[in-house]
C-alpha cells in the first residue's frame, strides 16, 4: 500500500475530495475522524483555538493529530485565508511557524448514518 504523509495515498485522495464539501472544521474533523477509524489509524481529535500571527482566528476549532506529529485541518483557510503560510491538509505543524493550535483531546464518535448525511453530495470510492 502506497503512503504519503504516513497516510495510504487512497486515503488522502478521499480526504482531499470531502475537504470540497461545504463542512466547517467540525463536520471535515468528523469524516476524518470516521475514515481514520474505519482505516485502523492511530489519531487524536482535538477542540481548541486556532491561531495566525499570534492572533486568535477562531476561538472553537477542531483539528487531528496523529501519533507522528501531523496534524490533519482541512478547514483552516476557510477561517484564516487561502496564505500558503496557513496549512491545508496532513503537514508537519513545525513547518508552519505563523500558525499556531491549542486545544484539549476531545471524542467525536462519528455513525456511518453521520457521515454518510455529511458526504452525501461527493461521490467518492468507498
Amino acid at each position: 500500500m502506497a503512503k504519503s504523509n504516513g497516510l495510504p495515498t487512497e486515503l488522502l485522495a478521499r480526504l482531499e475530495k470531502y475537504s470540497e464539501l461545504p463542512l466547517e472544521c467540525d463536520g471535515m474533523t468528523r469524516v476524518v475522524t470516521y475514515l481514520l477509524t474505519q482505516e485502523g489509524i492511530s489519531h487524536s481529535v482535538k477542540a481548541g483555538t486556532f491561531f495566525h500571527r499570534g492572533e486568535r482566528v477562531v476561538p472553537l476549532h477542531y483539528w487531528v493529530e496523529l501519533p507522528d506529529g501531523k496534524t490533519i485541518d482541512y478547514k483552516a483557510r476557510m477561517w484564516a485565508g487561502e496564505s500558503a503560510e496557513v496549512p491545508h491538509g496532513v503537514f508537519d505543524p513545525k513547518k508552519f511557524p505563523k500558525v499556531k493550535y491549542s486545544g484539549v483531546p476531545t471524542e467525536l464518535i462519528v455513525s456511518n448514518f453521520v457521515f454518510k448525511v455529511l458526504t452525501d453530495r461527493v461521490s467518492v470510492k468507498e
